[in-house]
């Protein structure tokens, strides 16, 4: 892949005034019970909307309940449980049924540079079951997904490229998934052991169903996993974030190439005379990892270009904020 082609991958920009979700985190220790419609309090979301395919709650159903004592847990001896305050939302299926929860985002879809974030507690899963968590468009349509299927060694991905392995083994003693958007055609993924650990990390391209690519939603859900508590499935503390710390998006940029002999690039974006802008740059998308370009911060907003060289064989992903002068 050309440097070029790198730049172009993960600028974290936005139109002027346009709407994003906004930034929310949700737990379930807020929740005595689960239903359709709650909030749990939290007004960063749209109320819960919780589906089963069956009217018989003995197949598919959503509760609230301990997280460590699915798969081989027990309370006495927590498995790496995700629970807040004692408590993680519930989700079981069986008898070929899926129950499902989906949680719209507020403010907008979601945008580049965004991330959401979920923990996941996989319990024991029957062969020909599925458990994960997904992003939707407002047709509900799903543009990227993160699962299980009972039988297999690995997580999954499911996306424009089709259904592929993660290099993440099963585990019942719960993770974090995270999703951040790269562009609104791409994104980059993590899986870490719960609460801590080394990322798994993929990428990809986001589907493009008949609604679009747009996330306007995210989903968890449960599909025939089996009967029994061992084989409930449980999610916790459901985020929206962004990237930066601080920050307003400024209109989106482009990036062209500029001298290939000596490696230089050009970063080009539409600025105004009342705001500054500082440009930042990572080899990767871990939140911590940006900092700042030597030379651009504070940078004179009017007719702003920035000439970069950069010979790194690895990705070099650059995000672009601006702020009132």
């Amino acid at each position: 892949m050309s440097l070029k082609t790198q730049l172009g991958l993960v600028l974290m920009v936005l139109a002027a005034g346009a709407r994003a979700a906004t930034n929310a985190v949700d737990t379930a220790e807020a929740y005595p019970g689960w239903s359709s419609g709650d909030t749990g309090g939290v007004a960063g979301f749209g109320p819960w909307i919780l589906t089963t395919t069956s009217t018989n709650v003995e197949e598919n159903g959503h509760f609230i309940g301990n997280s460590a004592l699915n798969g081989g847990g027990t309370n006495a001896v927590p498995d790496g449980d995700i629970n807040t305050g004692g408590k993680a939302w519930g989700l079981y299926a069986n008898q070929g049924q899926t129950a499902a929860a989906v949680r719209p985002f507020v403010g907008g879809p979601l945008v580049v540079g965004q991330s959401v974030s979920c923990a996941m507690d996989t319990g024991y899963a029957d062969g020909g079951s599925a458990v994960g968590v997904g992003l939707q468009n407002a047709n509900g349509e799903n543009v990227v997904e993160v699962l299980f299927r009972g039988g297999e060694l690995t997580y999954e991905v499911s996306d424009a490229s089709g259904l592929h392995a993660i290099p993440f083994g099963y585990t019942n003693d719960g993770m974090v998934v995270q999703i951040t958007l790269t562009s609104f055609a791409t994104y980059a993924g993590s899986i870490m052991p719960f609460p801590s650990g080394v990322a798994t990390t993929f990428s990809g391209d986001l589907m493009n169903p008949p609604g679009g690519p747009l996330a306007m939603q995210a989903r968890v859900f449960a599909f025939n996993t089996g009967s029994g508590p061992e084989r409930d499935q449980f999610f916790n503390s459901l985020e929206v974030t962004a990237a930066p710390a601080s920050g307003d998006l400024l209109p989106a940029p482009r990036v062209v190439q500029a001298a290939v002999t000596n490696g230089a690039y050009v970063v080009s974006w539409n600025a105004t005379n009342t705001a500054l802008y500082d440009l930042q740059a990572s080899t990767d998308l871990v939140a911590s990892a940006w900092a700042g370009v030597p030379g651009a911060s504070n940078l004179v907003s009017f007719g702003a270009t920035l000439s970069l060289t950069n010979a790194a064989s690895a990705p070099v992903f650059y995000r672009v904020w601006q702020h009132e002068s």
